[in-house]
């Protein structure tokens, strides 16, 4: 199982300020962040490791953003998961 929430909102208010994907028996991951364009913004290949909603150290627009989750499962199984996330301030 993997869970990725729909929409995040980094605005200093310590709920939801972090986008990220987690789940069970997750030996790799990677997850990949673009804007609307397909500008590739943010990468991390470490679970604890979440997007803050900046690029290049500012913080982005308000909206939608298009994630890719690539991961391996404890069996050796690799899975992609692909969608988007709104952005709320």
């Amino acid at each position: 199982r993997f869970y990725i929430p729909s929409a995040f909102s980094p605005n200093n208010d310590d709920i939801n300020e972090t986008f990220f994907g987690e789940g069970i028996g997750i030996i790799e991951y990677s997850m990949k962040i673009f804007d609307r364009w397909g500008e590739f913004i943010f990468e991390s290949n470490e679970e604890d490791f979440h997007w803050d909603g900046s690029f290049q150290g500012e913080q982005v627009q308000t909206g939608v953003y298009v994630y890719q989750f690539d991961i391996l499962d404890v069996k050796g199984n690799p899975h992609r998961f692909r969608g988007h996330v709104t952005l709320f301030r």
